[in-house]
């Protein structure tokens, strides 16, 4: 049920509450609640996050039967009037129901007609006494700050929407376990309803582009500039729709993922466990949404322009070039269909920055050897280069389709020069987004219906040092960073960490991220979700670790891939890196005191899933931890298990495998010999196979 105060203030905060209350006996459910539109949304809870794509706030999934208090800010603009409405849904163990309570609120000082508030309340369904089949929910998220997690089929609460009971004739059988299921702390995708009653779906306000509006996907946020995704908001899911990832089902026999990319292959079958049991789900520390709020770089200081640029050499093309733009320290040309600039200034002048470059039509190039704060482009823009011997960078960069872009920044001692880029069209087109930095920070990137690669670098400094390059987000801007496009072909650091909030891709073919060790810098993989509906995934990095620091977002962090996991590593070299995954033990009080040892409410952990084919290979040379699932997750007669294999798992620590592996028995008994052999035994830890894991303390309502 959601609870709103009477009325709201434009440019006021205007808190809301979803009082969720699952039934005991639901295996899995989520929430989303969309605010009204234009509205900012901050300081979501529980672990929740703004889907900048569909503008929703989303919850979930969760596999316990805690009630929560779902709540999160949501801020009208200054000129907002009239009454709004608040809309949501609460998905219990697949079934969706309205979330019922307040969901129109009048502007303060405004005597509104009275709407009547829908209400409703829907009477508790009992468990089938049939074999119950829950089907996979989508796990894919939009983009910034994306979309993607799984919708499994929980049990409507005692409040949710009736549905009529299944009457057959069927044995009744035990109530399945729960399975675990990585769960995607910032970007969950289901459409959830909260059992009590549930509202609008919110969506991540705060478009992470430096000042982009996102288009339907997560916006990438350049300079500090928060990206179109979510805004202070945890978990940003930027997916325009996304295919379905294969997700756990807690039944026999699971059903095949709504996935367009993977069929999950029917859950072997098996009578059910007669007692259930509870599995661990990755667990969510409330929103790693870091406070404090995202700021955009200052827009610099205007200076006339006109007498500083070289001005016969700026542009060729059809249109003009706008001389009173050029006065306030903008290069803008209008009317033209196409056109290239050639940025330079007078001999014996400086500039330190221009504030924008801005052209109504396509950009066959811009040639810049002076940095700029926003490049604005409503056509094509199919070539942005850098140049001179200083160094240049655009803090910005927007276009209605991405081409080539190049950037070769030397920031001073201490500097760090932050970048954002972003298609700002959706259509389709032929041409592919290649993304050439160093010496900046990327901040986000995002190009919707579009192709993409992106290499960043650190490069070598004359006489000592380095200008370092890197993915990852600007201070206080992290629920922002998000690296999107529908086909994310690659993204690859040498030299620097790749840490966005949020990678995701839709259908490709392969997806390669990387990160290698160069000029003493580490090269960590660090995200808290990569989601992507590829046919093949490959993670991997030499000299850093792979997403072995869960207590840096307070939260679990999840590998997704609708296809073939071709290899997650992360090597050493010269003592660097080689963690892969982590079980981190959540510290319980003042002193540091560890909490128990109960899976899933006591660790952050490390999750990775695939589709139906599986995993290929495992590794981390100081330790491989975590929770790995091939296929889709079920419960049988045999224990918990999985429909794909998991061929290998390596690492040259003593006792360096833990956790839980979850594939199917076949490949089971294939992997477990491989791993009891004499030479590689030794580096057993304590990794179960095929084992469920016991179920956390029971929560009190």
């Amino acid at each position: 049920m959601r609870n709103l105060p009477a009325t709201y203030t434009p440019g006021a905060a205007v808190p809301v509450n979803i009082a969720a209350r699952p039934g005991t006996a639901v295996a899995a459910w989520a929430v989303e609640d969309t605010p009204p539109a234009d509205w900012v949304v901050s300081n979501i809870n529980e672990g929740g996050a703004w889907d900048a794509i569909n503008k929703k706030v989303k919850w979930g999934p969760y596999f316990d039967t805690q009630w929560r208090d779902l709540q999160y800010n949501a801020t009208p603009p200054l000129s907002e009037t009239g009454l709004k409405t608040f809309a949501g849904t609460a998905s219990f163990d697949g079934l969706d129901q309205t979330i019922t309570g307040d969901s129109i609120i009048a502007q303060a000082g405004v005597t509104p007609t009275p709407v009547p508030t829908p209400s409703h309340t829907p009477t508790p369904q009992p468990t089938p006494t049939a074999t119950a089949t829950p089907a996979p929910t989508i796990t894919p998220t939009p983009k910034p700050t994306p979309t993607g997690t799984a919708t499994p089929q929980p049990t409507p609460s005692a409040t949710a929407t009736p549905k009529p009971t299944p009457t057959g004739t069927a044995t009744p059988q035990p109530t399945p376990t729960k399975t675990p299921v990585p769960t995607t702390t910032t970007t969950p995708t289901p459409q959830p309803t909260p059992s009590a009653t549930a509202t609008p779906k919110p969506t991540p306000t705060g478009t992470p582009v430096p000042t982009s509006t996102p288009t339907p996907k997560p916006t990438a946020t350049g300079t500090a500039t928060p990206k179109p995704t979510p805004t202070g908001t945890a978990t940003p899911q930027p997916t325009p729709t996304k295919t379905p990832v294969p997700t756990i089902t807690t039944t026999p026999t699971p059903q095949p993922t709504p996935s367009a990319t993977a069929t999950p292959k029917p859950t072997p079958t098996g009578t059910p466990v007669p007692t259930p049991t509870k599995t661990p789900v990755p667990t969510t520390t409330t929103t790693p949404t870091p406070q404090p709020t995202c700021q955009p770089d200052p827009t610099p200081t205007p200076v006339d322009l006109s007498d500083l640029l070289d001005l016969k050499v700026l542009y060729k093309g059809d249109g003009e070039v706008d001389d009173a733009a050029l006065a306030t320290g903008r290069i803008v040309i209008n009317d033209n269909s196409k056109g290239s600039l050639k940025i330079r200034p007078k001999k014996g002048e400086s500039i330190d920055f221009i504030v924008s470059v801005e052209a109504a039509g396509d950009i066959t190039k811009i040639d810049t050897s002076i940095p700029i704060h926003r490049v604005r482009v409503e056509g094509e823009l199919r070539t942005f280069a850098t140049s001179g011997s200083d160094g240049a960078y655009a803090r910005r960069i927007e276009a209605g389709t991405l081409g080539v872009v190049k950037m070769a920044a030397k920031p001073g001692s201490g500097e760090t020069f932050y970048v954002a880029i972003r298609r700002a069209g959706d259509g389709s087109t032929t041409r592919k987004a290649n993304v050439t930095l160093s010496g900046v920070t990327l901040t986000g990137f995002e190009a919707l219906n579009q192709k993409a690669l992106i290499t960043v670098s650190t490069k070598k400094k004359k006489g000592g040092g380095v200008y370092p390059g890197a993915i990852a987000p600007k201070p206080g801007c992290e629920s922002q960073s998000v690296i999107f496009a529908s086909e994310l072909q690659k993204v690859k650091v040498s030299g620097g960490d790749i840490r966005p909030l949020l990678i995701e891709s839709e259908r490709t073919a392969q997806t390669k991220i990387q990160a290698f060790w160069a000029l003493e810098r580490d090269a960590n993989i660090n995200p808290v979700r990569i989601l992507v509906q590829s046919d093949k995934l490959a993670v991997e990095t030499v000299g850093g670790d792979i997403m072995a620091s869960p207590g840096d977002w307070g939260t679990s962090q999840t590998i997704r891939c609708d296809g073939l996991i071709l290899r997650v590593q992360a090597k050493a070299k010269k003592g660097d890196g080689g963690r892969l995954g982590a079980l981190q033990p959540i510290a319980g009080g003042v002193f540091g005191d560890l909490v128990g040892p109960a899976i899933g409410e006591s660790e952050l952990a490390t999750w990775i899933q695939s589709g139906q084919e599986g995993i290929k290979l495992l590794r981390g040379d100081e330790g491989v931890n975590g929770y790995f699932i091939a296929g889709i997750l079920a419960l049988t007669t045999e224990g918990c298990s999985a429909t794909g294999p998991i061929v290998n798992m390596q690492t040259k620590q003593e006792g360096g495998l833990n956790g839980f592996a979850f594939l199917d028995f076949d490949a089971k008994d294939k992997l477990e010999k491989k791993l009891n052999a004499p030479a590689k035994k030794k580096f057993l830890g304590n990794l179960k196979l095929n084992e469920c894991p016991n179920a956390p303390p029971t929560p009190t309502p």
